[in-house]
């Protein structure tokens, strides 16, 4: 329905934020946040740099597990990536998906925008359920 779209898209905007602010807080990792491998299956502990000092690497992968967390928590088949935007090197760009589409960069469906880096237009009855945000 309308109001679960708006529900989900509000959920993954306020996601993107959410990333986009912890990558600003931890520059010297945004290599670490570009690894597409950590966003797909997170190897920090979800508390780990609650109890102890982290290095940014550290600090990047507990921020990754504790928001994969959110994502599959909150969002129907929920998935996040970050990577370079397209067509923009120097920026990243957070990608948040639910339902059948995938936070990924390709031609056509499943996944969340093209190489154009414009969002990818899906064959009805079927539609793009992601959000990208530059971080």
């Amino acid at each position: 329905s309308a109001s679960h779209d708006a529900g989900f898209r509000s959920q993954a905007s306020a996601i993107a934020r959410d990333v986009t602010e912890r990558m600003r807080m931890n520059p010297d990792a945004i290599d670490t946040y570009r690894n597409n491998t950590l966003w797909t299956t997170p190897t920090a502990s979800r508390n780990a740099c609650e109890t102890a000092s982290c290095t940014s690497v550290q600090l990047a992968n507990y921020d990754i597990a504790d928001v994969v967390n959110v994502v599959r928590a909150t969002l129907p088949n929920g998935q996040i990536n970050v990577r370079q935007c397209q067509n923009r090197a120097a920026v990243s760009c957070v990608y948040v998906s639910w339902n059948a589409t995938t936070p990924t960069v390709g031609a056509g469906e499943p996944n969340c925008v093209g190489t154009d880096g414009l969002y990818v237009t899906a064959t009805l009855p079927n539609k793009t359920d992601c959000l990208v945000s530059e971080g």
